[in-house]
């Protein structure tokens, strides 16, 4: 017969048994072996079991314009005194290993947005690792570009009108400033006089 006890209150009866422990520590690893005839032996072994650490982060601001610098918060949490090792992946191709590093995404002037999902994997000096998936993307948002074209011919005294045409990209909203003391808001201004 034999009979593992694995100290952590759990026994198996089994000549070669695996078991998972729940939680890293030290435990005391006892084997008995006995024979039909009730002849017993034992002996027993210290085991350290690893810790493996839970992989968390925040982020200080999820939308900007380009560029965007996001903060980005470890809490990864690791019981023990092992070493954590950081690698984030911040979803465009570059990579960090620092602890809380700050990284600034750049888009193109002009219109549209981006969206990076980005993820933090930890590792102990053990090789115990675990990997957080940010639920939520980076999103980057590129500036407008402003622009425009007068038309003119001729501008007549009597009859000072200027055609305008709004070139711009990427804007939602605008302001048109003429320097005489007025301002139109709307995409395409036309004529002002």
């Amino acid at each position: 017969d034999y009979t593992w006890h694995f100290g952590d209150q759990t026994k198996k009866k089994s000549e070669s048994p695996q078991h998972i422990y729940a939680t890293g520590g030290m435990y005391k690893v006892q084997f008995i072996v006995e024979t039909d005839y009730g002849c017993i032996d034992s002996t027993s072994q210290m085991i350290e079991v690893y810790h493996n650490p839970i992989a968390k982060y925040d982020i200080d601001t999820l939308q900007r314009c380009s560029p965007h610098c996001a903060v980005f918060i470890d809490q990864s949490k690791l019981a023990g005194e092992d070493e954590l090792f950081h690698r984030w992946v911040f979803g465009q191709g570059s990579i960090s290993n620092e602890a809380n590093p700050t990284f600034c995404y750049e888009l193109e002037d002009g219109d549209g947005s981006e969206y990076y999902f980005t993820r933090l994997e930890v590792t102990t000096e053990h090789n115990c690792k675990d990997t957080f998936f940010y639920e939520d993307p980076v999103v980057v948002h590129a500036n407008p570009i402003a622009d425009f074209e007068i038309e003119i011919d001729e501008i007549e005294l009597l009859d000072p009108v200027v055609y305008v045409n709004n070139t711009s990209v990427g804007g939602q909203y605008f302001t048109w400033n003429f320097g005489d003391s007025s301002e139109v808001y709307t995409m395409q201004p036309f004529q002002h006089s």
